[in-house]
């Protein structure tokens, strides 16, 4: 992540009243909290309730995998047709495009409020992740027919 880009969301954090850190600082007491850092997404999703995934309102949505198979919602914005397991996780209930900034807010409040809702979307998108164990194994079979 660029810097100039954290300082951007810190400073955001600040002009709102939301006291902030980032995680390469180690302290994480703030409600927001910047990570800073690459490769630690899917052992900070094991922490999380929801996630939302970037890159859905520009170029395409980034891997939904990861937040799914921790069994937690996945938002994403509406840039996501470059991602089947994104359409997947919307028709099985396990993840929600948003088509805006209030869509983020709105789900997210939805989520943090309703448990019930939080948990089944969380269980559908970890059954989903689960049901396509064995692709590759799968794959091969089918490929290794032609070779």
């Amino acid at each position: 992540p660029a810097a100039e880009r954290v300082a951007s969301i810190l400073s955001w954090a600040g002009d709102h009243g939301l006291e902030s850190s980032t995680l390469g600082s180690g302290n994480l007491s703030g409600r927001v909290v910047v990570v800073d850092s690459v490769g630690v997404l899917a052992e900070l999703y094991r922490m999380c309730d929801a996630a939302y995934v970037g890159g859905s309102f520009s170029t395409g949505v980034h891997s939904v995998i990861e937040p799914a198979i921790m069994g937690i919602p996945v938002i994403f914005g509406p840039q996501h047709d470059n991602s089947l397991e994104a359409l997947e996780l919307v028709r099985r209930g396990g993840g929600a495009a948003v088509s805006d900034q209030a869509g983020v807010y709105d789900t997210l409040k939805l989520l943090i409020e309703n448990k019930e809702k939080r948990t089944s979307m969380g269980r559908a998108a970890k059954s989903y992740v689960e049901s396509q164990l064995g692709s590759t194994r799968r794959c091969m079979e089918e490929i290794a027919e032609y070779l």
